[in-house]
């Protein structure tokens, strides 16, 4: 299994509404198991990076851990990242079709 960063949210779930902590894993810059949160810069080094630095707008596909309170596990999220920063993470809105990507991430504006 290759290597993946996970960014801490605490957000209101999409299937109990109940607002609590999440773990949203993803694979965008240098995937080392990094851990961030909204507001953070995202890490790039010469090896083990998955796209590149300085995109305008980018959202990633990203893994969510379950709800503590219902269980519930959405199949996606989003991770956008603006100008190596995260900027939101939210449940996947449908916009995207990460399944037929050649990567874990569109390139939203360059």
């Amino acid at each position: 299994m290759s290597a993946f960063n996970s960014v801490r949210v605490s957000m209101e779930c999409p299937a109990c509404g109940k607002v609590g902590p999440r773990v949203v894993q993803f694979k965008f810059a240098d995937c080392w198991q990094y851990e961030y949160e909204v507001g953070d810069i995202v890490r790039w080094a010469e090896r083990r990076n998955v796209g590149q630095p300085a995109l305008r707008k980018v959202v990633a596909v990203g893994t969510p851990n379950e709800c503590l309170f219902c269980g519930d596990c959405p199949d996606t999220f989003e991770v956008w990242v603006e100008l190596d920063k995260i900027v939101k993470v939210c449940p996947d809105s449908g916009r995207f079709d990460f399944v037929h990507s050649s990567e874990p991430y569109i390139v939203v504006e360059h």
